[in-house]
């Protein structure tokens, strides 16, 4: 089995070992310690945590252990267009970006039809790029930001089942899962990085 160099990055945080050759999946992987943060997991070049799913509506959109997006309510989704209504936000730097859907599921009904769209927009409800879910065994979007950017990932696709990845450059790749853990197969066949994801430890629970 080829091996890959794994570059640790701790992202703010400290960590004595910073590389690993790895195979077919990860294996044991290092925790890093950050002051004032507790460490969740390691992510690599999907950007998107997809478990966190955001409103500004309730609406019935679920994600399952593998990944996998849909909606439990697939003929209806009253949400209006806008970052506040969008299923993900996220912070991203300047640089360029590739928003990828593959769907296992096809969205065939007629709301998807009709509706079946995906946007980013920005928080002034701008949007940086629109591409449909109709009918779609995938679907490819870029776009580009020229400065740190909070935008808002809104897909309506009904009766369709999707994964989503959103990663740096121009060019879609495989999917990868959000969280890198020990048992995750190696999809990037190159020499690649895994970033540290930290959550703040609110300030009246630091001892």
């Amino acid at each position: 089995v080829k091996k890959y160099k794994v570059t640790f990055d701790p992202n703010g945080g400290v960590l004595d070992k910073d590389s690993k050759y790895v195979g077919k999946v990860y294996g044991e992987l290092p925790t890093p310690t950050r002051e004032g943060y507790t460490f969740l997991g390691w992510h690599g070049k999907n950007l998107l945590n997809y478990n966190n799913l955001f409103f500004g509506e309730t609406v019935d959109i679920q994600v399952d252990d593998d990944g996998n997006v849909s909606d439990s309510s697939p003929t209806s989704d009253g949400r209006g267009w806008s970052y506040a209504n969008s299923n993900w936000h996220e912070t991203l730097p300047s640089g360029s970006y590739t928003l990828s859907l593959r769907f296992s599921t096809l969205a065939l009904n007629s709301s998807a039809q009709s509706y079946g769209l995906q946007r980013i927009y920005d928080e002034n409800d701008n949007y940086l790029l629109q591409g449909y879910t109709y009918n779609k065994t995938i679907t490819v979007n870029s776009f580009s930001l020229s400065g740190e950017t909070n935008i808002g990932i809104m897909i309506k696709a009904y009766d369709g089942v999707y994964k989503i990845q959103l990663e740096e450059g121009t060019k879609a790749t495989e999917w990868e899962q959000y969280y890198i853990t020990s048992e995750t197969e190696v999809v990037q066949k190159q020499d690649h990085t895994l970033t540290a994801i930290w959550e703040e430890i609110p300030e009246e629970q630091i001892q």
